[in-house]
């Protein structure tokens, strides 16, 4: 079995193209929480690949390493999607130890400054 989850809709970079920063978007930052990250969470045991993708950026999330380690724990393999602007030492580690298949796509769409500023509204450097 496959799951692709989106934990929340947050996100450290204002991208053009993203659908949260489009005018007139007035949906609120949310996280998956209560019941439904519960369950969420008891179902990570039964479930082949797990693909944290969205309109998000997961590696933001504060339960980021929770969810990597219960997912090892289960043996699964793991997709994630990121900007990989947040990735410390801590998140490469457990990416780096993960003990089954592990699938890490970076997004890159701009390769000077001022197109990284344009197209993600945050700083190159």
């Amino acid at each position: 079995m496959v799951l692709q989850v989106a934990l929340n809709n947050s996100c450290n970079f204002k991208c053009v193209y993203c659908t949260d920063h489009r005018p007139g978007n007035e949906v609120p930052r949310t996280g998956l929480q209560g019941r439904a990250w519960d369950e969420l969470f008891e179902l990570i045991p039964r479930i082949e690949v797990l693909a944290f993708h969205g309109i998000s950026e997961f590696f933001v999330d504060k339960r980021f390493f929770e969810v990597v380690e219960r997912c090892a724990q289960a043996g699964a393999s793991l997709s994630l999607n990121t900007n990989g602007s947040v990735a410390t030492p801590k998140h490469v580690q457990l990416l780096k130890e993960y003990p089954g298949f592990l699938d890490v796509n970076f997004s890159l769409d701009a390769a000077t400054p001022a197109t990284f500023l344009r197209i993600r509204g945050w700083d190159f450097d």
